[in-house]
């Protein structure tokens, strides 16, 4: 009984997302940047760790030790800030200047690791048991346009951020496979590159 059930398991779909994870003192800007959002019902943290989005796509379990990437170290430039407006809150990104390594880099992997993609039915497959219906609409606008869109940017919450300059230098240091929770946030560490 046992067996079978880890055997289940192992054909279960996860909601994963392929990031780009920043060195330690970029990621503590990031965090304490964000935690500096007004009225702020979502901020980053240690546990909520700010990331870029290389690929969001649903895998399967038995299949997350198969996927091969080659780590790469960026250097990237914050050029802008983003507020819009979602029924949750206004969501507030950082958004990166044009960097056509980065752009290559990102269709090179997603050309690699896309014979892992499954279908887009993303009922049960994401870390936590709830997801609320924004989570569900960006994972799926992902799952149906990440080969045509790439937009890379940094989600730093929910809330209104007053700050003057946001031009600033982040270095990328990892890779790693997360499963996505609430918000496409970060929530469980599968594989580091």
């Amino acid at each position: 009984m046992v067996d079978q059930r880890r055997e289940n398991n192992k054909e279960r779909l996860l909601a994963v997302d392929l990031v780009l994870l920043f060195d330690q003192e970029s990621e503590q800007k990031i965090i304490k940047l964000s935690n500096t959002l007004k009225d702020s019902s979502y901020i980053l943290s240690d546990q909520r760790k700010p990331h870029i989005s290389l690929c969001k796509f649903l895998i399967k379990e038995k299949d997350i030790d198969k996927i091969e990437i080659f780590s790469k170290n960026f250097i990237l430039s914050v050029d802008s800030l983003l507020e819009h407006q979602e029924k949750e809150g206004r969501t507030t990104c950082l958004f990166l200047k044009e960097n056509y390594e980065l752009l290559n880099f990102q269709k090179k992997v997603v050309s690699e690791i896309s014979s892992f993609f499954q279908s887009e039915d993303v009922h049960g497959s994401f870390f936590t048991e709830e997801v609320n219906e924004l989570t569900k609409f960006w994972t799926l606008s992902a799952l149906k346009n990440r080969s045509k869109i790439f937009n890379p940017h940094i989600s730093l919450g929910f809330g209104t951020l007053r700050v003057d300059d946001v031009s600033f230098e982040l270095k990328i240091s990892r890779i790693a496979l997360v499963q996505m929770g609430n918000y496409c946030s970060s929530s469980k560490l599968l594989r580091l590159f």
